[in-house]
């Protein structure tokens, strides 16, 4: 969304709530201001106690010997038939020495000034977005700047052009966003058709011009069935347009929770979708309830595994709380008379971390990041502490809020960690037919880091058939693997297959020269098939 959020809610409007919904209340422009005025100068620092500490309770295990080329033990192999109940883990931290660090996970949206005005390394941010593309971002503390385009009627973008040229050529291997709610008419407000031709259009400019940028589709405003009809039309046309499904890196999405109604609160309609209403969430008591964002999580995940995106990261790219609570004399309340304060927007944001954090299921989960459902998420917002709930800076005073202490001590209770996984090994190109001679194959393994920080130094990786032996020679990572499940790829050459099905595994870091957080995840099982 970005500081003009939910039009015809909460701006330029300030907002009057009745029984459990908002109706814009329009103030002469004079009292407005003295409003706005009021509610900024009612902003407090606050105390700064820190939320308790947790001791963490963690199963030991033994990781297997592969040090030298004999038969894995244990592992993960793609055939295993165990079955694994959906779930998530209760999160349980371990506070730490808080040298602070760039946790790949976290994000923020910047609203009001520049990144740089705050004092954010407290917040051990990995990344941040202020909805727009820049040639020389801001990047204190190594957080990482997101790239943004905005999508138009027609199927434009912007920036463009040359414009759009030079800040590739500055920022290689840049994530980029395409799209800022598409979906929603108060934004980018685009018919499924053009987004699909401005997605196309943008993809191939940045890819042809840096072919290790990473581009993210998506951008709904919230993941719920109206919103993911809007996508089925953008994939159906995209396959019309272009014959061939839509390619993306990853699939990015806001999760606020809004009433989805033609000229009422929240987000309206889709462009392009003929009815008049879909989920009619509730101003304010709904706009928080952990349950609903996780429930559309997992509803989401699993339109990716049905649209054939399971093995595709998602990025919430936007979310957080709605009401703002900034004027003393002036707070939103539920139904139950019960206020929309800092300390429930705290409640809402750490158990969404937790969540965040730990869920994950075996048939929709990213395979690359050992199931979890969502890869990256970012909060919203760094400032916009006026009209929304949720900021961790006062934008005037520029001083840390109570949230953004709160924010700070939850993630300062995360260690840094890198865990390299086996996330596959796969037989590369058509499987040869050759009944009565040995075969070549070549195989294809994929490492990822699981963990919430870079690895830097060189990575080896080795396979070896189901007896034991190994294929050809250690391959190594020579690049640095970014965690958040970043994925980096070698490819081996496997000579005289005799005809038939084989086993091989991959083994990462067999010689355990890496120190990480799980050492039982780096090898897995793959087969390679010589038709006889």
């Amino acid at each position: 969304m970005r500081p003009s959020r939910l039009s015809g809610l909460l701006k330029p409007a300030l907002l009057l709530v009745t029984r459990g919904r908002c109706k814009r209340l329009v103030l002469p422009g004079t009292l407005a201001l003295a409003m706005l005025a009021l509610a900024l100068a009612a902003v407090a620092s606050g105390s700064t106690a820190s939320i308790a500490e947790q001791v963490a309770i963690q199963p030991t295990s033994s990781a297997p010997d592969i040090g030298s080329a004999q038969a894995p033990r244990g592992g993960r192999s793609h055939s295993s038939s165990t079955a694994v109940v959906t779930g998530y883990l209760p999160l349980v931290l371990l506070r730490f020495d808080p040298a602070h660090y760039s946790n790949c996970r976290f994000g923020v949206g910047q609203a009001a000034h520049p990144v740089t005005s705050y004092g954010i390394p407290s917040l051990n941010l990995g990344w941040y977005s202020d909805w727009g593309a820049q040639v020389n971002p801001p990047r204190p503390a190594d957080v990482e700047y997101v790239q943004m385009l905005h999508v138009s009627s027609g199927g434009g973008h912007s920036p463009s052009g040359t414009a759009l040229a030079d800040i590739i050529a500055n920022n290689p291997g840049a994530l980029w966003l395409i799209g800022n709610e598409p979906d929603c008419i108060h934004q980018n407000n685009v018919l499924p058709e053009d987004y699909a031709r401005a997605y196309h259009d943008a993809h191939a400019f940045i890819k042809e011009h840096d072919p290790t940028a990473r581009v993210a589709v998506g951008g709904i405003v919230q993941p719920t069935p109206l919103r993911m009809q809007y996508l089925d039309m953008v994939l159906d046309e995209y396959v019309t347009l272009y014959g061939e499904a839509l390619p993306t890196d990853a699939w990015h999405i806001h999760s606020f929770i809004l009433r989805e109604k033609r000229g009422d609160w929240g987000c309206d309609i889709p462009p392009g979708i003929a009815v008049d209403e879909g989920m009619l969430y509730t101003f304010p008591d709904d706009t928080d309830r952990v349950d609903i964002f996780q429930d559309r999580i997992m509803v989401f995940r699993q339109w990716m595994r049905d649209q054939g995106y399971r093995d595709t990261p998602l990025i919430i790219t936007e979310y957080g709380t709605l009401a703002g609570y900034y004027d003393p004399d002036w707070k939103y309340v539920d139904s139950n008379g019960d206020p929309m304060d800092e300390a429930r927007a705290r409640d809402f944001m750490t158990a969404t971390f937790d969540y965040l954090l730990s869920a994950n299921d075996p048939d929709l989960g990213y395979p690359a990041d050992e199931n979890r459902l969502v890869q990256r998420w970012l909060w919203y917002s760094l400032d916009d502490a006026i009209a929304y709930g949720g900021a961790l800076f006062d934008p005037f005073t520029f001083n840390m809020l109570q949230l953004g202490q709160d924010f700070g001590d939850y993630t300062s209770a995360i260690p840094p960690t890198v865990d390299l996984l086996a996330v596959d090994v796969t037989q590369v190109g058509p499987v040869p037919f050759s009944p009565t001679s040995p075969a070549t194959v070549t195989l294809r393994a994929r490492v990822s880091n699981v963990g919430n920080v870079a690895i830097a130094q060189p990575v080896t990786v080795r396979l070896l058939d189901g007896n034991g032996h190994q294929i050809g020679s250690d391959e190594t990572i020579a690049e640095p693997i970014a965690g958040c499940a970043e994925i980096q790829e070698v490819s081996i050459t496997w000579s005289n297959v005799p005809p038939g099905l084989h086993t091989v595994w991959v083994v990462v870091d067999p010689e355990d020269e890496v120190s990480e957080a799980d050492e039982d995840n780096n090898q897995v099982q793959g087969a390679v098939l010589v038709a006889e």
